[in-house]
């Protein structure tokens, strides 16, 4: 198991950013279903910027980013997975509810580079306002960190207790957290919470109805009536 996550983890250290997956990640880390295209394109900058910082391989169509950026919208739009709405000049970009799943796979294909701040981020949700000791989010981090391993293939060569500490230092670099790990940006610690959002979700769709169905046809229930369950209002992300 050990030598099979070696490999998986390192395969995952070597994926290429394409724009495609980029501009995913911008647009699927908003919680409306809606955003302007100035956020998008701020977005996708800071979460390139994120990418390179860790060291992952990105596209050289990010020499030229705007047009990589515009090239993909286009193209997104002519799939049908976009809607571009308003003026050019004021646009806003609608993603089709039944087209995120397309958007979700190409976000997932470099997502691991967001785990532990990801994961970080969803821990600090749960945590009062004001300075995180570090100790406070380490415990509940394992715990998430527990539930998603088949999510996330970590190093396993690294020691288990950095990982915590690699997230709120990630969270620190990008703008979302000062140095006591107090939240001063809550677009940027946002936009990373909304990476993963989807995610809890998921689980939380399975625990209401498992608390209510046999096993055997718990997949099938969430499939055939995931509309009803849209309606919820802790249920915010289609995909999920």
């Amino acid at each position: 198991r050990q030598v099979g996550e070696r490999i998986v983890h390192r395969i995952g250290q070597v994926t290429v950013a394409l724009p495609r997956g980029v501009v995913s990640l911008a647009a699927l880390s908003v919680p409306r279903r809606g955003v302007r295209r100035a956020a998008l394109v701020d977005s996708a900058a800071r979460l390139l910027a994120f990418l390179r910082a860790e060291g992952c391989p990105v596209s050289p169509a990010f020499d030229r980013f705007d047009e990589a950026v515009a090239q993909v919208l286009d193209r997104l739009v002519r799939d049908g997975h976009l809607e571009p709405l308003g003026t050019p000049d004021d646009r806003v970009w609608h993603v089709i509810p039944e087209h995120r799943l397309a958007l979700d796979f190409a976000k997932n294909q470099i997502l691991h580079w967001f785990a532990p701040a990801g994961l970080a981020a969803c821990v600090l949700r749960t945590l009062p306002d004001g300075p995180a000791d570090p100790e406070a989010v380490r415990e509940p981090f394992e715990r998430l960190r527990a539930l998603w391993r088949r999510e996330f293939v970590w190093d396993p060569d690294a020691a288990p207790a950095s990982f915590a500490d690699r997230g709120l230092e990630q969270l620190r670099l990008h703008g979302a957290l000062d140095g006591w790990n107090r939240v001063i940006d809550p677009v940027r610690i946002g936009e990373i919470y909304g990476l993963f959002r989807s995610l809890l979700e998921g689980y939380l769709a399975v625990l209401c109805a498992g608390a209510y169905l046999p096993d055997e046809r718990l997949a099938e229930s969430i499939r055939g009536d995931h509309g009803a369950r849209l309606a919820a209002p802790w249920l915010t992300r289609p995909e999920s």
